[in-house]
């Protein structure tokens, strides 16, 4: 099992650059990637997504790729600009302006200075960069290794709690029918027909209010969740088995509500909260699974 909670970074160090990559992930329904890449690198965005995708299947992704120059401030002149320049102050000077142009008045001229860090440099160090991202991924991928392996030990722990809960509520169902059918019966009493009912009737429509209130089959298909639950769990390689977990534990929640509903016995609503309560916790932890 997998968390889709995770942090990686690798590191490397070329013959003029420095590459560092960090990587974060948190939960997502479907995998969100958000890269951030330095200008001259963003040739790069279909290889990195691609890779991304063979290491994670969900959750926020966000990757930041950095480069460090080893060579500075990495400028070069734009000569074809400067000569222009010089032309302009020789005509200047054809018509009377004075005034001199040295090398530090042409480096504060708008363009002379160009940023030499085109994709061009990158580009052969394509390989080597994607190299540094899929180990900040692997690293990723350790780590949300680690994490799930925590989030299964508690989700077991809470299944088993949960599995307690539903076996008392189902100890205490006949009960429920029962209170049900008496208390039907005693507000029969209580009206004083004038005309007595047929007494086959009667029963049978008593019986028939009473099952509405019966949980045994709301019990029956949550232990059937239960179960289901406890094989996504130990579900080899699932790709899918956070959607499923949180699908079951909408399910789960869903026959605990009905429970709570049906039922006015003490006891039985006294389970049911404890329960309710255990599914939500249990569905919180769901949400970081991959």
């Amino acid at each position: 099992m997998y968390s889709m909670t995770g942090f990686g970074q690798a590191e490397a160090a070329f013959e003029t650059m420095d590459v560092s990559v960090e990587v974060r992930t948190l939960n997502n329904r479907y995998l969100n990637l958000k890269l951030r890449l330095p200008h001259g690198a963003r040739f790069l965005e279909a290889r990195m997504r691609r890779l991304v995708r063979e290491k994670l299947s969900r959750g926020r992704v966000d990757l930041t790729l950095e480069i460090a120059w080893k060579s500075g401030t990495r400028y070069r002149i734009d000569d074809d600009l400067v000569k222009n320049y010089l032309t302009m102050v020789e005509h200047l000077r054809s018509l009377g302006v004075g005034g001199e142009l040295d090398a530090a008045d042409c480096l504060r001229l708008s363009g002379t200075l160009v940023a030499n860090q085109p994709a061009d440099e990158i580009r052969p160090f394509s390989d080597d960069l994607l190299a540094v991202a899929g180990e900040a991924l692997d690293r990723v991928v350790d780590a949300r290794r680690a994490e799930g392996a925590r989030l299964f030990e508690d989700l077991t722990a809470r299944i088993q709690t949960l599995e307690g809960t539903v076996k008392d509520i189902e100890g205490h169902a006949p009960e429920v029918f029962e209170q049900a059918r008496a208390k039907l019966k005693k507000r029969l009493d209580e009206m004083n027909l004038s005309i007595a009912p047929d007494s086959g009737r009667l029963a049978e429509e008593i019986a028939y209010y009473a099952a509405r209130a019966e949980i045994s089959e709301e019990v029956t298909r949550m232990s059937s969740h239960l179960v289901r639950f406890s094989e996504q769990l130990l579900a080899p390689g699932s790709e899918t088995r956070g959607k499923n977990l949180d699908f079951l534990c909408q399910e789960m929640n869903r026959e605990v509500t009905t429970i709570l509903a049906k039922s006015s016995l003490p006891q039985v609503s006294s389970l049911a909260l404890e329960a309710k309560g255990e599914v939500e916790k249990i569905r919180e932890q769901v949400q970081n699974v991959e």
